[in-house]
């Protein structure tokens, strides 16, 4: 198991999932929540809300606001603190974790626009959950079999095959959705492309670890040679 998460990062991302975050993170996760907010409020707010929306649907809507807000400060809030280093490590899981967030608000905007939405909502997610868990399983399969034949061609010619047959399955359910005009389909299309970009996700984690573990090795340094240094010293004072 340790060798299967200790080489799960196929080595078309490994250059990806080893760049640092900068201010320019945070500040695009900023402006893809601006525009989202703005147009999920553009959809709600077109025509008279009441008539088109059930009481239950209006309370699910303004829960996801809220939820959009509070994300949006909190990145805010991200930026300001990034300067200061010792917080960085903490901080740098902000736009990680809201951008995974803001893929399940694309599912949850569109469950608003067909009937049952909350029903539509929580199928959709679990959906894609299930999705995740599966890719990462196969995944970790692929892990397994080049750590047991000491060749990570496998894991690195096969890596993709899973996110694009979900990528081609979600354009095929799009096409037969503009086809038929059917927009539950385009609903099945737009998960399983966010099942695609929710498991891609996964291979950027190395990007948030790396911090904890450049922290936990300069407090490791900073204690050896700190040790050094005091011993140094009282062998001086004993002189």
């Amino acid at each position: 198991m340790v060798q299967i998460i200790y080489n799960f990062i196929p080595k078309f991302y490994e250059k990806n999932s080893k760049k640092e975050y900068t201010e320019k993170s945070f500040l695009s996760m900023l402006v893809c929540y601006i525009v989202f907010i703005i147009t999920f409020l553009l959809t709600y707010w077109s025509g008279n809300k009441e008539n088109l929306y059930s009481p239950q649907t209006i309370v699910f809507v303004n829960i996801q606001l809220v939820i959009l807000i509070f994300i949006f400060i909190l990145i805010i809030i991200g930026i300001v603190i990034f300067k200061n280093n010792r917080k960085r490590k903490y901080v740098v899981m902000i736009p990680y974790i809201s951008l995974g967030i803001l893929l399940f608000f694309v599912v949850s905007y569109f469950s608003i626009l067909l009937n049952n939405p909350i029903r539509k909502f929580i199928v959709g997610e679990i959906t894609v959950i299930l999705f995740w868990v599966l890719g990462i399983v196969v995944h970790s399969i692929l892990v397994h079999l080049s750590v047991k034949n000491n060749n990570f061609n496998i894991r690195d010619k096969y890596a993709n095959y899973y996110i694009n047959c979900l990528s081609i399955l979600s354009i095929v359910s799009a096409m037969c959705s503009t086809t038929l005009s059917n927009i539950n389909l385009f609903f099945v299309a737009l998960i399983l492309m966010v099942s695609a970009l929710q498991f891609a996700l996964t291979f950027q984690i190395p990007r948030v670890l790396q911090y904890w573990k450049k922290e936990s090795e300069k407090n490791k340094n900073v204690s050896l040679y700190g040790n050094s240094i005091e011993l140094m010293k009282n062998k001086k004072n004993k002189k």
